[in-house]
């Protein structure tokens, strides 16, 4: 392969994604940010994973690993409330994030 270098512009959940695929693939990225620091003001909408990047790490054999950790955070949390559901689906509603956007049983 030629020695390619590819510029990607921001330093988000995607483009990062973007510059680790590309460094797998033999591609040297270069990320450039225009934030020196993450930005506080996003809402918590906002930092949630979409289905599509659900599939996207599904691809790339991350999504198991994603959902594993995602379910044992709300697990320990559960277990704060004295909560103890048997599924995924069961331990969000009973957390009241049934429609949560993110991490889902819907995301597989």
């Amino acid at each position: 392969m030629a020695d390619v270098t590819v510029l990607v512009v921001g330093g988000g959940p995607v483009g990062l994604f973007l510059a680790a695929e590309l460094r797998l693939g033999g591609v040297r990225p270069w990320v450039v940010e225009r934030l020196e620091k993450p930005d506080q003001s996003k809402s918590d909408d906002d930092r949630g994973l979409t289905a599509r990047t659900m599939q996207t790490l599904d691809l790339r054999g991350l999504g198991g690993p994603v959902r594993a950790m995602t379910e044992a955070a709300l697990r320990r949390l559960a277990a704060s409330t004295g909560e103890e559901p048997k599924d995924l689906a069961e331990l969000m509603a009973s957390l009241g994030m049934a429609d949560f956007k993110g991490i889902s049983p819907r995301c597989r």
